[in-house]
């Protein structure tokens, strides 16, 4: 079984920040990008903030145009003027909102704690054909890509691409998240 799992399976390791010599590890918008660029059927992306991802939107774009269904969830408040809703629209750019399914989890559907605080959407990961899940400490932003320190999963086969692509589908079509650009 064990034998099983490894070969259906491979695990490796992303990292954003100081390198170490004689340690190699792959960067995070390496990682990113192949999980765009490998998607030919669906792409999910999840992430909190959102700006300063030229070249990540350019491969966005890139994969609608090869016919590839994007969904992307953000943590951007309701677009009702607020700075963030706004910023992440700019950031991810006409074309992306043209060619992408663009959720947010609005106030209303957040659980809230006893002193009236509402949760927040902090997890980021990408998911293509439920077969290639990265999963990431890093934000769509520049500086996650290039200057913050941050740690990462990239997994090909198995479950966990499966389970989280399910995961996410189910909230939006349960109205967790709602659309504000895009096609469903």
């Amino acid at each position: 079984t064990a034998r099983s799992v490894r070969e259906s399976q491979t695990v490796e390791l992303v990292w954003t920040g100081p390198l170490m010599t004689g340690l190699a590890m792959r960067r995070t918008d390496q990682a990113l990008l192949q999980v765009i660029n490998a998607a030919q059927h669906t792409l999910l992306i999840v992430s909190f903030a959102v700006y300063k991802i030229s070249a990540i939107a350019a491969a966005l774009v890139r994969a609608a145009e090869r016919g590839v269904t994007i969904r992307i969830c953000v943590a951007a408040p309701e677009p009702s003027g607020q700075k963030m809703a706004y910023d992440t629209m700019k950031a991810l750019g006409a074309e992306v909102a043209q060619r992408a399914a663009i959720y947010v989890w609005p106030s209303e559907k957040r659980p809230i704690d006893e002193h009236g605080r509402a949760g927040v959407l902090h997890a980021k990961c990408a998911v293509a054909d439920s077969r290639l899940l990265f999963i990431s400490s890093a934000n769509l932003t520049e500086h996650a890509m290039t200057l913050n320190m941050e740690l990462g999963t990239l997994i090909e086969g198995g479950t966990a691409p499966v389970t989280v692509m399910a995961q996410f589908e189910h909230m939006i079509a349960q109205g967790v998240f709602k659309l504000i650009a895009g096609q469903a």
